[in-house]
């Protein structure tokens, strides 16, 4: 935006300028939770509007996140029936009533509201209108399973049970949907049910209406919905292992516009292969990729089914979501598949559900502390010093946190939240990234700089400008392997980084060995 913007600064942090790239709008998105970015002119002019329905979509094709949005919009508009697009807006000072009137005739969630001169003065979002807007769907929490991989810890206790700070996980399942918009919400139980029907009750408590579907016998991750009462709107549902903070309403909205039958949350899952791949024609070889990263969406354990789809589920019957899956598939029901890039857990073993535990240990950190040294967390989090910087560091890149000093002669961050309790989704999502970007980043260096050892040198250079390059200094500091200064003409190892991966190059002249 331009240093002279006429827009509340509120509202300002919605728009961006049509340059921008979509990886910007979709961190814009992220941070301010509206389902929308408004795009605009250097004058605040209004030129259109990018939806989360748009940035999923894109993510589905493979659009490069680094091209800038005003293709992403040329994109959406070779996809549109319209010859030209105009994005719908209202004048500002319009009525409440006259803005819900509109939004359920167009079937729009939000709408910019400009001035006589089209600049954007402000936004209504139906949420904010309709404080008591109901989603109308019927969630359903799959409670049922055993956690047999995270046993002894499920020997006494259902896994929807299992502690997550100072609540159950399913309670903050619960909250979530209550969160979203949705009043009433089915427990499908099995294994130790009285230990969850005992703690929900009703659901008065947690300002929802909790009923209870009880299986006599394992009936897989659909079976039970085939023992719901039959309802005209379509069923959420979500496994009740899940920590995850996806956009339940932009997720029924996507199915809607899909005009959807079934539809299945997916995350996207990179898998690095450790070994170099040969590529081959006949015995031919004609290429190699080294240890090249595969990309693949994964099922998420989140759905949205239309009746016809749950009519499918055999009743009383062992019956997997995968199953009904591939039968409305086959049926040629429309199925389609909403992308995640919200904060989302799976905590199905040991290793999931402490990774979920340190998320919200740090969060809670340093949101009930405004004044944290990155000492003091790492004290709190048992990490060294250097591993609760590089991750504040993370946390500043990303917009989630503020450094309001740095204290130079200390050497110690001072950290303020900004809006904390209204970004905990995105803190929560990078702090779960960045960890685990941490962790598997340093082991690979620490593997290189054994490999550098091994070879006879004694430092090496650092390339590249990334967030892992600090990861490369810190281990190399750990491990006592001195960094080379840029100047230096010595030959020695290079590190060279990128956003997501670290290789070590040797120099052409081989150190001689005495």
């Amino acid at each position: 935006m331009n240093n002279k913007s006429t827009v509340d600064k509120d509202v300002s942090a919605l728009c961006i300028l049509s340059d921008s790239s979509i990886r910007q709008a979709m961190k814009a998105m992220d941070r301010t939770a509206k389902g929308i970015i408004l795009v605009v002119d250097e004058g605040d002019r209004l030129i259109d509007t990018v939806t989360d329905g748009d940035v999923r979509r894109a993510i589905l094709a493979g659009t490069d996140p680094l091209l800038s949005v005003s293709e992403l919009i040329l994109i959406k508009q070779r996809g549109a029936k319209e010859t030209s697009r105009v994005p719908f807006v209202a004048p500002i000072g319009t009525p409440p009533v006259e803005l819900i009137r509109l939004m359920n005739k167009t079937g729009l969630r939000q709408i910019p509201l400009v001035d006589d001169q089209g600049r954007v003065m402000d936004l209504a979002v139906l949420s904010d209108l309709v404080r008591n807007h109901v989603l109308p769907v019927n969630a359903v929490v799959m409670a049922g399973g055993e956690g047999t991989r995270l046993r002894p810890l499920t020997q006494s206790v259902p896994k929807p049970m299992l502690p997550l700070g100072d609540r159950p996980l399913l309670e903050r399942v619960i909250a979530h949907l209550r969160n979203a918009g949705i009043s009433s919400v089915t427990l499908t139980t099995r294994y130790k049910a009285e230990a969850i029907s005992s703690y929900f009750g009703d659901g008065r408590d947690f300002s929802v209406d909790i009923t209870y579907v009880k299986e006599d016998q394992p009936l897989g991750t659909a079976g039970a919905l085939a023992l719901l009462e039959k309802k005209e709107e379509p069923t959420l549902v979500i496994n009740g292992d899940i920590l995850t903070e996806v956009d339940v309403a932009a997720m029924l909205k996507f199915h809607q516009e899909h005009h959807a039958d079934m539809t299945v949350a997916v995350r996207e899952y990179e898998h690095r292969l450790p070994y170099g791949v040969i590529e081959t024609d006949g015995v031919s070889v004609v290429g190699v990729l080294e240890k090249p990263v595969k990309q693949v969406f994964v099922n998420a354990g989140i759905y949205l089914l239309e009746p016809a789809v749950v009519n499918l589920i055999p009743f009383k019957r062992n019956f997997d979501m995968t199953e009904l899956i591939g039968s409305a598939v086959e049926l040629e029901y429309q199925v389609v598949n909403f992308p995640i890039h919200e904060y989302w857990l799976d905590i199905g073993q040991h290793a999931d559900y402490e990774r979920a535990k340190d998320d919200l240990r740090i969060l809670e950190h340093i949101e009930h502390d405004p004044e944290l040294t990155r000492a003091d967390l790492a004290s709190r989090m048992g990490v060294a010093v250097g591993t609760a910087n590089w991750y504040i560091k993370q946390l500043v890149n990303k917009g989630y946190l503020k450094v309001s000093r740095l204290d130079t002669h200390r050497l110690m961050y001072l950290i303020t939240p900004e809006g904390l309790a209204e970004k905990t989704r995105l803190a929560m999502e990078y702090a779960h990234v960045s960890m685990v970007l941490y962790r598997t980043t340093r082991q690979q260096v620490v593997e290189l700089l054994a490999s550098v050892r091994e070879a006879g040198y004694k430092q090496v250079k650092i390339e590249g400008e990334s967030d892992l390059r600090d990861v490369c200094r810190l281990t190399c500091m750990e491990y006592a392997v001195p960094v080379a200064p840029d100047a230096s003409d010595e030959p020695v190892p290079v590190l060279r980084v990128s956003q997501s991966n670290v290789e070590l190059h040797m120099p052409a002249e081989r150190l001689e060995r005495p």
